[in-house]
């Protein structure tokens, strides 16, 4: 992997940077611009829909504090923390894993299309999980959390595309 430079110590990234490891890692994240405070003259060019959140390094849960409002549907976050809906595995795993730890989750008749809707990419989603597999595992001294939340999991054949990220880094080792 080619990745970006880090910074020495240990080290809440902010979202722009977390999600920029992310893109290193080969999983596609949303197009970001960050803004000065006041934006009044500095919003020209942007296309919509727009979603404003707030990043400081004060602030590691934006939601917690109500600075995102989002029409997200889904098993993730709190309701992932909630239900303990989640499946384990040391990294580096490839596939084959990856699609065998889809199906121990009690949520993926969501993947498959429940109801009136359509099927996800289960293939891109597994293999976003391969790709973070390969992070961690790169970055195995450095890497203390990595929080994609959220991984929004588009309908079959659309891919994957993270909304939002964050990373914590332990201070190098020697």
């Amino acid at each position: 992997l080619q990745l970006p430079d880090l910074p020495a110590g240990a080290v809440t990234l902010n979202e722009a940077d977390s999600k920029s490891l992310v893109a290193a890692a080969q999983v596609p994240v949303t197009r970001d611009r960050l803004l000065p405070l006041n934006p009044g003259e500095t919003v020209a060019g942007l296309r919509y829909p727009v979603a404003l959140k707030i990043v400081s390094p004060d602030i590691t849960h934006k939601t917690d504090i109500g600075a995102v409002q989002l029409g997200i549907a889904g098993l993730g976050g709190v309701y992932t923390e909630i239900l303990h809906d989640v499946a384990y595995r040391i990294a580096p795993f490839g596939l084959a894993e990856a699609y065998a730890m889809l199906e121990e989750l009690k949520g993926r008749a969501l993947l498959a299309g429940a109801r009136d809707l359509p099927p996800r990419d289960v293939d891109a989603l597994a293999q976003a999980l391969v790709q973070v597999a390969v992070l961690a595992w790169t970055l195995r001294g450095r890497m203390q959390e990595l929080d994609i939340n959220p991984l929004l999991v588009r309908p079959h054949g659309q891919g994957v595309i993270a909304a939002d990220a964050l990373v914590v880094l332990r201070a190098e080792n020697g």
